[in-house]
C-alpha cells in the first residue's frame, strides 16, 4: 500500500513544502472553479441572487469561524506529534478533534439555521434580496458538520504531511457541485427548478459525500494507521493543547469574519450593483489567493513538524526561501488581474454598473497582492510554530486597520476607499509579521518542545 504520511524533517526544504503545496494548489484550484462556475450560474438568475449569497457568504464566515480554529489547532497539533514521532498523542488528537470540533460545529449549525433572520437583518440587505439569502444561508448552515468533518480530516492529513488524498476527495466533491448546480438552479431532467437556493443543496450533497469518504477511511486504517471506535477518547492534556492554539485560532478567523461582514455592511451603503461588485471581486480574489493558501498550507505542516523535531533553523531557513517565492508568484498575478479585469468581471455579470464596479475593485487591489501573499506565509508559519497568539494579534490588527482606513476613505473618495483601505491594511500588517518573525519568539511556543532541545 502507497504510503500515506511523508517525513517533512529531512531532504530538500523547497521541494518537501512544494510537496504538501502544490496538491493544495491543484486542490484550490479545484475550488477557485467550483466558486466561480458557482457564481456563474447564480449570477445568470439576477444581481438579488448573486447579492444574496455575498450577504449569506459574509454570515457564513463568522459562524464557522469558531469552529474553524479548532481545526487548525488539530493540524498543527497533528504535524508536530508526527514530526515528535510521538503516535500516541497523535491519535488521541484526532480523537479529541472528531468529536470536540465535530460537536461544536453541530452547535453552530442549529445556531445558524434557528436566527438566520436575525444575523442576516444585521447585514442590512435590501428587500428584494433578504428572502433570497436567508434561503440560502439556512440550507449551507444545515451542512455545516459535514464542511468541518472535511476540513478536520483534511488537516490532519496535511499534518502527515499528505496534501494529495484531501486534493483527490475535493477534486471529487467540486465536480459533483458544479454538475448539480445547474441542475437544481434551473431544474433540468425533471428536477424542480430551485434557483439561488438550488446551488446551497448542491453544495451541501457534495459536502456529505466528502466528508463521509474520509471518515470511512480513518476507520479503515487508510490514514496510515490504524484507528477504531475504540480510540475515540478524551484526554485532558490534549484537549489543554487544543484550546490554547485553537482559541486564538478561532479568534484569528473571527476577527478576519467580521471584518468581512463589517465591510460589506460599509460597501451596502452604495448599492445593490456595488455589493455584486464586491462579491464577484471577493470570489475572484479568493480564488487568486487559493495559491498563496496552498503555499502557507505547506510552510504550516514543514513548520509543524520541524518544530517537533526540534530543527529551528531549517524552520527559519524554509519560511525565508517560501517567502521570496510567495512575493514573486504574487507580483506575477497582480500584473495579469490588472490587466485583465474587465473581462474577469464580464464572465459573471454583464451589466455595466456590475463590471464598471468590479473593474475598479480588482484594479485598485491588483497593486496590493505582493504584501497579501506574504502575509499568507508569515501566518501559516506562525500557526506551525504553535503561536496562535501572534497570529491572532496579526490578524486583529488587520481588521482594526481595514476598517478604519475603509471608513474614513469611503467618506471622501467613495467606494474606492474602501478598497484602498484594504490594500493599505495588507501592508502594514505584512510588515509587522515580517519583524515579529525575525525575533524569533516563536522558538519557545512548539508543544513538543520539551522532548528536542
Amino acid at each position: 500500500m502507497k504510503k500515506v504520511t511523508q517525513d517533512l524533517t529531512e531532504g530538500n526544504i523547497i521541494k518537501k513544502v512544494f510537496s504538501i503545496a502544490l496538491p493544495m494548489m491543484a486542490g484550490n484550484l479545484f475550488q477557485m472553479v467550483y466558486s466561480l462556475v458557482d457564481m456563474f450560474w447564480v449570477g445568470k438568475v439576477s444581481k438579488e441572487a448573486i447579492a444574496a449569497v455575498s450577504f449569506s457568504f459574509a454570515l457564513i464566515f463568522i459562524l464557522i469561524s469558531l469552529a474553524g480554529g479548532l481545526g487548525v489547532a488539530s493540524s498543527i497539533m497533528t504535524a508536530q506529534y508526527f514530526g515528535a514521532r510521538d503516535h500516541k498523542r497523535l491519535k488521541m488528537t484526532i480523537s479529541v478533534a472528531l468529536w470536540f470540533i465535530g460537536g461544536f460545529a453541530l452547535l453552530l449549525s442549529i445556531i445558524g439555521f434557528l436566527f438566520s433572520k436575525t444575523f442576516l437583518t444585521w447585514l442590512h440587505p435590501a428587500p428584494d434580496v433578504f428572502p433570497l439569502a436567508n434561503a440560502y444561508f439556512r440550507i449551507i448552515m444545515s451542512g455545516v458538520p459535514f464542511m468541518f468533518l472535511f476540513f478536520i480530516l483534511s488537516g490532519i492529513l496535511r499534518g502527515l504531511g499528505n496534501a494529495v488524498i484531501p486534493m483527490k476527495v475535493g477534486l471529487v466533491s467540486n465536480l459533483i457541485n458544479i454538475i448539480l448546480d445547474p441542475i437544481l438552479i434551473f431544474g433540468l431532467f425533471t428536477f424542480p427548478k430551485l434557483g439561488v437556493i438550488g446551488a446551497a443543496y448542491a453544495t451541501v450533497f457534495s459536502r456529505i459525500i466528502a466528508s463521509s469518504y474520509l471518515v470511512y477511511r480513518l476507520f479503515k486504517g487508510k490514514f496510515g494507521f490504524s484507528f477504531t471506535l475504540g480510540d475515540l477518547k478524551a484526554d485532558f492534556e490534549i484537549i489543554r493543547h487544543l484550546l490554547r492554539i485553537g482559541i486564538p485560532s478561532s479568534l484569528t478567523h473571527l476577527f478576519v469574519s467580521l471584518g468581512r461582514s463589517i465591510l460589506m455592511r460599509i460597501v451596502a451603503q452604495f448599492g445593490t450593483a456595488t455589493v455584486a461588485a464586491y462579491g464577484i471581486g471577493g470570489r475572484l480574489d479568493s480564488a487568486f489567493f487559493m495559491i498563496f493558501m496552498g503555499l502557507g498550507s505547506g510552510v504550516s505542516a514543514f513548520v509543524g513538524q520541524n518544530i517537533g523535531r526540534g530543527k529551528i533553523h531549517r524552520v527559519k531557513t524554509g519560511v525565508v526561501k517560501i517567502g521570496l517565492i510567495t512575493a514573486l508568484i504574487s507580483t506575477t498575478l497582480a500584473i495579469i488581474v490588472f490587466l485583465s479585469a474587465k473581462y474577469l468581471i464580464l464572465i459573471f455579470s454583464t451589466e455595466p454598473d456590475v463590471v464598471r464596479e468590479g473593474v475598479i475593485y480588482l484594479r485598485t487591489l491588483a497593486f496590493f497582492y505582493m504584501f497579501i501573499g506574504v502575509q499568507f506565509t508569515i501566518g501559516r508559519a506562525f500557526q506551525g510554530t504553535g503561536d496562535a497568539i501572534t497570529t491572532m494579534f496579526l490578524s486583529g490588527t488587520s481588521v482594526v486597520l481595514r476598517i478604519t482606513f475603509a471608513y474614513i476613505l469611503s467618506r471622501y473618495i467613495g467606494v474606492k476607499g474602501v478598497w484602498l483601505g484594504l490594500g493599505m491594511s495588507w501592508i502594514i500588517t505584512s510588515s509587522i509579521g515580517f519583524f515579529l518573525f525575525l525575533s524569533e519568539r516563536w522558538k519557545k511556543k512548539g508543544i513538543v518542545k520539551e522532548r528536542y532541545s
